[in-house]
């Protein structure tokens, strides 16, 4: 039995930004990390949103005069540190989607990656 907290990527690896931030800085600190997933949090640091590299292909008209929220997906799907790997897995699936935001009292504290999940070796 794998939980996702064994597999995920620390949010100290991961953009986690401001989602009142402008696209430029956004897209700057996307390619910091390599991961292809920014993460929006609020004021608080409450989960808001996701923005892929999807996305920013989809937006790529004009997206330096977005902000953060004018992109991203709002209300993302997420799972918790504890979670087991298939409950991931399944949401993953499911929203046909490559990554999912971790989080603890809906702030983020990981992201999983199909990519882990597959090095890992879990089926």
């Amino acid at each position: 039995i794998v939980t996702v907290s064994q597999l995920m990527r620390d949010k100290s690896e991961m953009a986690i930004v401001n989602d009142e931030l402008g696209m430029s800085d956004v897209v700057s600190r996307m390619t910091e990390t390599g991961f292809g997933v920014a993460v929006l949090v609020d004021n608080k640091g409450i989960l808001s949103g996701v923005i892929t590299d999807g996305d920013l292909r989809r937006n790529i008209s004009g997206i330096l005069t977005f902000s953060a929220r004018d992109v991203a997906t709002l209300n993302p799907i997420s799972v918790n540190p504890g979670d087991l790997v298939s409950v991931a897995l399944e949401k993953m699936e499911k929203s046909k989607i490559y990554a999912i935001v971790v989080v603890d009292k809906h702030q983020p504290v990981g992201l999983l990656r199909m990519h882990d999940v597959l090095r890992s070796g879990i089926k």
